[in-house]
């Protein structure tokens, strides 16, 4: 075995410090979209192709994971369904699936499913980039490969589906109080 060189050994430790750093993030991400085994295996495949594509990761790193992350959820679910539709095709039972970790229950709150449900997946996304996983707009628009205007509206039509429904009109003559801004910057 030959001793590594310096260079490898940078970039080992460059690879370290940004798992140990972002892999939590990738994770709850990842965990807010898929079971647990799913969301570990996306969490696996981000970091394997940041490994590969080290020299390519942008200064901030959170939003090019994230992206690569809503990459890979979207591969592993046209994956599934083309299985789906070859099982259905061939006319086999799928397997079946185990019980879902206890854990995944706790974020998977009712009330703010049923209103996330009310968006569009841009929408949802950029709510959720925002507001869940506290990206800035510069970020999440990155993240989405949108401009800061495009997330803008995004956020917009995501309020106006959502106000009426989360948002009854308060009784005459009530004060009301201020709605957090999504696109306020919390930095």
């Amino acid at each position: 075995m030959t001793p590594e060189s310096t260079t490898d050994v940078e970039r080992r430790h460059e690879f370290e410090d940004l798992y140990s750093t972002y892999a939590g993030r990738v994770l709850g991400y990842a965990l807010r979209r898929a079971p647990r085994v799913e969301a570990e295996e996306i969490v696996g495949d981000v970091f394997l192709t940041a490994w590969r594509r080290l020299d390519d990761i942008p200064g901030d790193p959170l939003p090019w994971l994230l992206a690569t992350a809503r990459n890979v959820l979207r591969n592993q679910r046209r994956a599934a369904h083309r299985q789906g539709a070859l099982t259905a095709r061939v006319g086999l039972d799928p397997q079946p699936r185990t019980a879902d970790d206890p854990a995944d229950r706790l974020i998977e709150v009712e009330w703010a499913q049923a209103a996330l449900d009310l968006l569009t997946d841009s929408q949802r996304e950029a709510v959720l980039l925002l507001m869940w996983d506290g990206l800035t707009r510069q970020q999440a628009a990155a993240a989405l490969g949108c401009s800061r205007a495009a997330l803008a509206v995004r956020v917009h039509r995501a309020r106006l589906a959502l106000g009426a429904t989360l948002d009854p009109p308060p009784p005459r003559g009530a004060a009301t109080a201020r709605k957090p801004d999504l696109m306020e910057d919390p930095t």
